[in-house]
């Protein structure tokens, strides 16, 4: 991400036709996540970043399962051995619930990020341990103490960052259930996507060769067009 955005500052200076590309998470560390958050775009820009354009998800791999009808995907391709728990209601659920433990794994990581912006703390923390087969309170918890490690305040400025951060989340869920739209497709955006990737490849069996069947799945979907179009409007080509 760092070469992306310095190499389109060097270049535009001869070129404001250069632009680049970057997954939505950064826009947190400019101080911008309530923009990723109420985001309804596929993609969109910031003020602040010239020449950047950032995805309107949390990363390419929440693309990959947002935009491929990822249930479907699964009942149709999941592995032999898993041939008798194969239920579309099944696989639902486990995304479902997969997608609300890492919509808080990245809840925490924006909240870390937007500090980083504010020159609060000078690190970043992944979220990789939401990873494991534990649940998600313990890995709450551990969250919770790598946080009271790292302030000297016992993360008391940290927990009213991610408070905040939360308020603008629940806002954004309440908007699109009014408005007809899906929550889960909301936590799918939103979540740490590497790290709901992993757990559903190991729930249902498919490996890194497949993920060229998902994105199949959402070159052949109506995100390929929406994509293109909103790319050309800002980019004025």
């Amino acid at each position: 991400t760092g070469a992306v955005l310095d190499r389109v500052k060097s270049e535009r200076v001869k070129n404001s036709r250069i632009f680049g590309l970057v997954d939505g998470e950064v826009a947190a560390e400019f101080g911008e996540v309530a923009r990723l958050i109420s985001c309804p775009d596929l993609v969109f820009e910031l003020s602040k970043c010239e020449g950047i354009i950032f995805l309107g998800a949390h990363e390419l791999e929440n693309v990959l399962i947002g935009e491929s009808d990822f249930v479907d995907f699964a009942e149709v391709n999941v592995g032999l051995t898993e041939l008798g728990s194969r239920q579309k209601e099944d696989i639902e659920r486990h995304l479902s619930r997969e997608a609300h433990r890492f919509f808080v794994a990245a809840l925490i990581k924006y909240a870390w990020l937007h500090l980083y912006s504010l020159g609060l703390t000078n690190v970043t923390r992944d979220v990789g341990h939401f990873r494991s087969d534990r649940g998600l309170v313990a890995e709450i918890q551990e969250a919770k103490h790598r946080i009271n490690q790292e302030f000297s305040d016992g993360g008391a400025e940290f927990r009213r960052q991610l408070k905040e951060i939360g308020g603008w989340a629940k806002r954004r869920m309440e908007y699109v259930k009014k408005s007809g739209g899906s929550a889960r497709k909301e936590f799918v955006r939103l979540a740490d996507g590497k790290g709901l990737l992993v757990r559903l490849q190991k729930r249902w069996k498919f490996w890194p060769g497949n993920y060229g069947l998902l994105l199949q799945r959402v070159y052949s979907s109506s995100f390929r067009t929406r994509f293109r179009d909103e790319l050309l409007a800002i980019t004025n080509a």
